[in-house]
């Protein structure tokens, strides 16, 4: 999946900041080219293979995966995720949760970085989440794409 500029409107949260965004993936690297730029790197946990060039890496645990709970490792095509939006997985989270927890990171990250360019390495619920944040568009929408 290519890396894409995401330059959030949310009132409030995200005036003051840029966030370039990429879904965790073993493969996910960025080039030379799209770390341009970028002051911070935020991923969901450490140790992460990334040669950021110089570039600070934080992790950060708000961006891990949504918490399937009793239904980790179960494949995606499985997973009931519309039921999820609200309802929590057995033992784990709902994907709301995910959007507080978003939404409580980027708060942070106006607040303690303004105007910076951030690179986010995280995972489908994560983008789900901005998405949601960003644009409004319905958490149904998303999570169905």
């Amino acid at each position: 999946m290519p890396i894409t500029e995401i330059v959030c409107g949310h009132p409030g949260v995200m005036d003051a900041v840029e966030i370039v965004f990429e879904t965790h993936s073993p493969s996910a690297v960025p080039s030379s080219e799209q770390l341009t730029g970028v002051d911070l790197v935020f991923v969901p946990s450490l140790p992460w293979s990334l040669d950021a060039g110089g570039i600070p890496i934080y992790p950060d645990a708000r961006l891990r995966e949504c918490d399937y709970g009793e239904l980790a490792g179960t494949p995606v095509a499985e997973l009931e995720h519309q039921r999820h939006i609200e309802e929590p997985f057995p033992g784990g989270e709902s994907y709301r949760d995910v959007v507080r927890r978003t939404e409580e990171f980027l708060e942070d990250l106006q607040r303690i970085f303004p105007g910076r360019r951030v690179l986010l390495i995280s995972h489908p619920a994560n983008r789900w989440a901005l998405d949601h944040l960003r644009t409004g568009r319905p958490l149904r929408e998303l999570v169905a794409t």
